[in-house]
């Protein structure tokens, strides 16, 4: 179940990319959705920082902030270093979004 909402979050980024934001953000809620019933801290705030970077892209500037807030407050809960896969994905998006 972790590798499908995973999947679905990354899926969203995608979308976001290709600039489809209903798309991306369908996805990004149900990969946020799926990963929240599980329990897993971790991979949420994987997807609140794929949803940051959509809403970047979005030009969304306080969604962004929000998920960056949402993704922060996780890793903050798992105690992620900045060399966990949240960290790294936390700190691409930080730089990304400025």
């Amino acid at each position: 179940m972790r590798s499908e909402g995973l999947c679905l979050g990354y899926l969203g980024a995608l979308h976001a990319r290709r600039r489809r934001f209903a798309e991306a953000r369908d996805h990004l809620a149900r990969a946020r959705e799926k990963l929240a019933a599980m329990d897993d801290a971790a991979s949420v705030g994987i997807v609140d920082c794929l949803r940051a970077e959509a809403e970047h892209y979005a030009g969304e500037r306080d969604a962004t902030s929000r998920a960056l807030a949402a993704a922060a407050a996780a890793a903050a809960t798992v105690a992620a270093g900045p060399d966990s896969e949240l960290g790294l994905e936390l700190a691409r998006v930080r730089a990304l979004t400025g």
